[in-house]
């Protein structure tokens, strides 16, 4: 046998795992989690990343490598099943890992899951722990994947970052279906149907997947940031994340009631594509369109998801609606307004006691800090007033940066609590000149 012979043949054998990073303008923001995926120990496999339609500079961001392929897809689907799909189709690995293209992996991630799905591994489905980090400003931390039964995981929710299947397992299943036809998410869609075709699931029973869910961070489409990736992917380089505190991740969701709880859900409450579609306005993906600032506009809070920025639309007594910031202390307003002009924004917020907010809350505007005034209307409302610059070409974005004040508790996770403020709306008009 020559050397020409044995170097041709290894060449074209398969990769044992095929990742697949759907992914939609995300920008030289994608790097840090391209980084995690070539960084593995476990070094047989092959990188897709594969673009949805993008309409940014995402795919030129993505390092030329002998082991990466870039797929570019002509339309946007909205949603990582089509990605999915697609990249399963031109995988060549025996097994397919899925990495979200705002997540980080542990360097041995793919070597845990390798270690379950062995050619003859009674294991169709591997699934790593995985820690779901909520956005700056929360201590707020998830965990799923871990459990010792794997009839356990059938009732269990793991995304997509967090595990691995044999290939074949696509083809079995139908492969990802459109989220506007079904009820549950399409991960959750995809892994239920797994569930009900047999699939064999194991956990590697340690945390190697850290999450940064866009749905938990409002308007994270409108402008991406890697900032908290890259310093994941920092400390993990230092020392400074290791398995460690990778396991304190897990007491502490046990501590707060967030280990293991994303289960059972009834979907068939919901229509086909609403979860779908709230994840959306959650992201910023979906959106009213903005309209040319010409007036005085007073915007009430409106009822929408707002991930982790805000809780539900609420009633004060006297009939006017307001929103409660949390569990984030940096959350977020949508300014649908353009024009490139200078506008005064008045937030209307109630001061209950609860809240030192006076001089405790500073505020930016499309990431600029501004300073701002403050009026008391009535002894018990305040509003705080700033001058900014309106963006051209999209919605504006106004963040709060609120100090531990007002402490009240999050629905459905005992023993957490966050400070929070309550927004009874803004009013926003151009400065004349």
């Amino acid at each position: 046998m020559s050397f020409r012979w044995r170097l041709s043949r290894w060449w074209h054998r398969p990769p044992f795992f095929s990742i697949i990073v759907a992914t939609y303008n995300r920008g030289r923001h994608i790097l840090p989690t391209i980084e995690a995926a070539l960084d593995q120990t476990f070094k047989d496999f092959e990188l897709l990343v594969v673009g949805d339609g993008v309409t940014d500079d995402t795919l030129e961001q993505v390092p030329r490598h002998p082991g990466v392929r870039v797929i570019a897809l002509a339309q946007n689907s909205g949603s990582q099943a089509r990605p999915n799909n697609a990249g399963i189709a031109a995988a060549r690995g025996r097994h397919i890992a899925y990495l979200g293209h705002d997540d980080i992996w542990m360097p041995h991630h793919l070597e845990q899951l390798a270690s379950l799905l062995g050619d003859d591994a009674e294991c169709d489905i591997a699934v790593s722990g995985c820690a779901y980090h909520g956005p700056p400003g929360t201590d707020f931390v998830e965990i799923t994947g871990l459990f010792e039964d794997p009839a356990e995981a059938h009732r269990h929710f793991c995304p997509p970052t967090s595990i691995a299947h044999r290939r074949s397992l696509a083809a079995k299943i139908g492969g990802w279906r459109d989220p506007d036809v079904t009820t549950a998410p399409v991960d959750w869609d995809f892994l239920l149907r797994a569930a009900a075709a047999g699939a064999r699931y194991r956990s590697t029973g340690e945390v190697t997947a850290q999450k940064f869910a866009a749905g938990h961070r409002y308007l994270s489409y409108l402008d991406p940031s890697s900032d908290e990736q890259r310093d994941m992917l920092g400390a993990i380089h230092s020392g400074a994340v290791d398995r460690t505190v990778c396991a304190g991740y897990v007491a502490r969701a046990k501590a707060s009631g967030t280990f293991m709880r994303d289960r059972d859900h009834d979907f068939s409450i919901y229509e086909p594509g609403h979860l779908y579609r709230m994840n959306r306005y959650n992201k910023g993906v979906e959106r009213e369109l903005p309209v040319r600032l010409t007036e005085t506009v007073h915007v009430t809070p409106s009822g929408e998801p707002r991930a982790l920025d805000w809780y539900p639309l609420t009633q004060s007594p006297d009939g006017s609606p307001f929103r409660r910031s949390g569990p984030s202390l940096r959350p977020k307003l949508l300014i649908p307004f353009t024009g490139n002009v200078v506008a005064r924004i008045t937030l209307h917020l109630v001061d209950d006691g609860d809240a030192n907010l006076s001089g405790s809350i500073r505020l930016s505007l499309n990431g600029v800090n501004l300073e701002y005034r403050t009026h008391r209307p009535a002894e018990d409302r305040i509003d705080l007033e700033l001058t900014g610059m309106l963006r051209a070409d999209k919605p504006s974005v106004l963040q709060l940066f609120l100090q531990p004040a007002t402490i009240s508790p999050i629905e459905g996770m005992p023993g957490q609590q966050h400070p929070g403020i309550k927004l009874y709306g803004f009013t926003i008009a151009p400065v004349d000149g």
